[in-house]
């Protein structure tokens, strides 16, 4: 049995009913707009987050109180950077693929 290792919807299903298929051909692939959404607000946090760092880390040379943000502000930056590589992760498994050769059996793409 395969089954998307993600929620979401089905965009196109690229093979058909008892359909011979190869090792990781692709069965299936969901709809990429959330995930594509997803990624690419991923990146606009990544770049403010490196931008406010940026700023502060300038800043820390005239302010020392302001040295105590930094540590913060890097943690901001780590967090985006880890989303970031997240949502890259999630398109990339948006491609259902067979684990091994075989038939597929299903009734109907429409079902």
């Amino acid at each position: 049995v395969i089954s998307a290792s993600l929620d979401g919807i089905i965009d196109s299903i690229n093979v058909e009913p008892n359909q011979t298929v190869t090792k990781d051909q692709i069965l299936f692939q969901l709809d990429e707009i959330t995930f594509k959404s997803r990624y690419e607000q991923a990146e606009k946090a990544l770049r403010v987050a490196e931008e406010k760092y940026r700023k502060a880390y300038q800043q820390a040379f005239d302010k020392p109180d302001s040295k105590s943000e930094l540590a913060v502000l890097h943690a901001e930056v780590e967090k985006a950077k880890t989303e970031l590589h997240y949502s890259q992760n999630l398109l990339t498994r948006i491609q259902v693929k067979a684990p091994d050769a075989g038939v597929v059996i299903f009734s109907s793409p429409r079902d």
